[in-house]
């Protein structure tokens, strides 16, 4: 009964969002795609950006999302590019992925998270873990390097490796589950506001001023002294865990 539902289910969405191998999105342009998915607030709109992810990742199974270098990080808005990527990928990127620099954050096919390998209930569970691990105050080294950065107007400071992997896994299995777009929105959503409410602190430890009171370059220096860098692999059964960044 339970596979029959799925398989109606499915057909369903087929006609109501019209799926096929069309390849209506290649990796080249996936990236806008997501980018577009956390800008929308429509709700029949998600539902039609999510129908054509899901599309896409049937199309592209060994894909996933990377901060593009058009990313806002002054505004935190999302800008990602998509990578499909094999087991001799030499695919390389600016940030140092030594295995204590990411943070991992895995959905399983029933929505379940695990955070750094320990279940979790809600995110708000983890909202302290994450001011911590943006900033690694004390230079825990058992967290995430940190390095010295001279940045403009407020000079030299320790900035942290930090970076996330989200892992998922949106492709049904025989029964139907997954892993949703939604969940995966929503952890990207915790972890711009833990950035924010760090950044609205730093504004008034730092230029003793609100955040909304500071100038362009005050907010631009804020947004170097904590950056947010966000990795997703929507299919972690093609062996996230061996790729290129784990080393």
């Amino acid at each position: 009964m339970r596979k029959l539902y799925y398989i109606l289910s499915v057909l369903f969405s087929l006609v109501l969002f019209g799926c096929n191998n069309s390849k209506k999105y290649t990796v080249d342009t996936a990236g806008r795609l997501l980018d577009n998915y956390f800008k929308e607030s429509r709700q029949k709109k998600v539902k039609r950006i999510e129908a054509d992810l899901d599309c896409f990742i049937k199309n592209y199974p060994k894909v996933f999302f990377y901060p593009s270098l058009d990313s806002d990080s002054l505004n935190l808005l999302c800008s990602f590019s998509a990578h499909a990527y094999s087991w001799e990928d030499s695919f390389g990127c600016d940030y140092d992925y030594k295995e204590r620099n990411v943070v991992e954050i895995r959905i399983d096919r029933n929505d379940n998270i695990r955070f750094e390998y320990q279940k979790i209930q809600s995110l708000d569970e983890v909202k302290d873990t994450l001011r911590i691990l943006f900033t690694n105050p004390l230079g825990d080294e058992r967290l995430a390097q940190t390095r010295l950065k001279k940045i403009d107007i407020i000079g030299e400071r320790k900035v942290a490796k930090t970076s996330f992997i989200i892992d998922a896994l949106v492709v049904p299995d025989s029964t139907g589950k997954a892993s949703s777009w939604g969940k995966i929105y929503k952890i990207v959503n915790v972890i711009f506001e833990v950035n924010m409410d760090l950044r609205l602190d730093s504004a008034i430890s730092i230029f003793n001023k609100e955040y909304d009171e500071l100038s362009y370059l005050e907010q631009k220096a804020l947004s170097e002294l904590l950056p947010v860098a966000i990795w997703i692999y929507p299919n972690e059964e093609y062996g996230i865990t061996y790729s290129p960044y784990y080393k």
